[in-house]
């Protein structure tokens, strides 16, 4: 007899919300977390952008968990012009405190029944005539054994590269090979010019060679979340860039975070099931918070409804891959492939239409919903 009805690996917002779904309908689900605690180490600025999906979630998160209300976008060129900056009209939605935020989404899966085991690694899946039947975890130096009807992979953005993905073979099915490439995101303290609650996006090659381009998150009137790809590039920043190299000048690094992302940026894999099995969030090429616990939602309905037939075969999961295919999840993307633009290239493409992408790009997060 398996050992659980359902083995989630990741304890993040995804993992999370699958877990509360599926224990809720009586299932015997347990959330393995690698790390120590839950939302450790943080790897995003925790923003739920705005849509019928955060509105109904922050209804239900505590008051100090929410931040800053997100009142507009602002976007400037590699020059350091800015091309537009466009009031919220449903997409803005919050900051909360991201460490918080997931501690919070654990303790509420486990009242509804969920267990959650932190400090339990995942180092390979069990399968068995290409049916996975669960997993290996290494906890406390040992190596143990854990059997279940289904694993859902929900461990992040490394897991195409090096985990349950990978283990999977999913990835494989791809026409192409997907890349990832490191990034770090710094807190600053002391950060001048900051207006609450407008989220700013910079372009160009000076903050990240593959990305070309940086989210600035605002906390408070001094206090922001910056994306680069290297430190390197930060420190480029800081001494050289038209804006960012004045707001920064006495700002101090009180946080260095970091994380690592596909170069195919938001772009789902074309199949996240197999028998036993399936991915959701960056594991499936999902990145952000919000499409991580919405692909989790669309998985978790799916696999309740397997288990009530007594059949987990991939023709069953399938109907995962038919879901998040239809849903607006394969259409949400946040910024732009500009990994073949040059400064100049991305200067001119903004001046003639950097307003008109901003808002198409806003409203596709607009709307998300389950």
């Amino acid at each position: 007899m398996p050992d659980h009805d359902v083995i989630i690996v990741g304890g993040g917002p995804g993992g999370a919300a699958a877990g509360k779904i599926l224990a809720s309908s009586g299932l015997d689900v347990i959330i393995l977390e690698e790390h120590p605690a839950i939302g450790l180490p943080q790897h995003c600025s925790g923003w739920l952008s705005g849509c019928p999906y955060t509105d109904r979630l922050v209804e239900t998160l505590p008051k100090y968990l929410i931040r800053q209300k997100v009142t507009a976008w602002r976007v400037w060129s590699p020059k350091g012009v800015m091309v537009c900056e466009v009031p919220d009209d449903g997409f803005g939605g919050w900051f909360v405190d991201r460490m918080g935020f997931d501690r919070f989404l654990i303790q509420d899966a486990v009242k509804n029944g969920a267990r959650a085991q932190v400090g339990a690694k995942v180092v390979d899946l069990i399968i068995k005539e290409n049916r996975v039947e669960g997993v290996k975890i290494k906890r406390k130096g040992k190596i143990e054994e854990l059997h279940s009807h289904v694993v859902i992979g929900a461990d992040g953005s490394h897991s195409i590269p090096s985990g349950t993905a990978h283990m999977s073979g999913l990835p494989k099915l791809e026409r192409k090979p997907r890349e990832f490439s490191p990034g770090i995101q710094i807190e600053f303290q002391g950060i001048k010019d900051i207006d609450p609650g407008v989220i700013e996006i910079f372009f160009g090659e000076i903050f990240d060679k593959n990305f070309k381009m940086a989210f600035l998150s605002p906390l408070d009137h001094d206090n922001a979340y910056i994306g680069f790809g290297k430190y390197e590039d930060y420190i480029n920043t800081r001494k050289s860039h038209p804006v960012l190299s004045k707001r920064l000048e006495s700002a101090q690094e009180i946080r260095l975070m970091g994380g690592y992302y596909s170069m195919d940026f938001g772009k789902p894999l074309k199949t996240g099931v197999m028998d036993g099995f399936l991915l959701i969030g960056d594991a499936c090429g999902y990145h952000g918070i919000l499409p991580a616990m919405i692909s989790g939602t669309h998985a978790s309905n799916v696999v309740i409804k397997a288990l009530e037939q007594k059949n987990t075969s991939t023709e069953v999961l399938k109907e995962y891959d038919v879901i998040r295919r239809k849903s607006k999840l394969s259409k949400a993307r946040l910024g732009a492939d500009m990994k073949k633009f040059t400064d100049e290239g991305i200067e001119r493409a903004l001046s003639q239409g950097g307003e008109m992408l901003t808002k198409v790009m806003l409203e596709s997060f607009k709307s998300l919903d389950v």
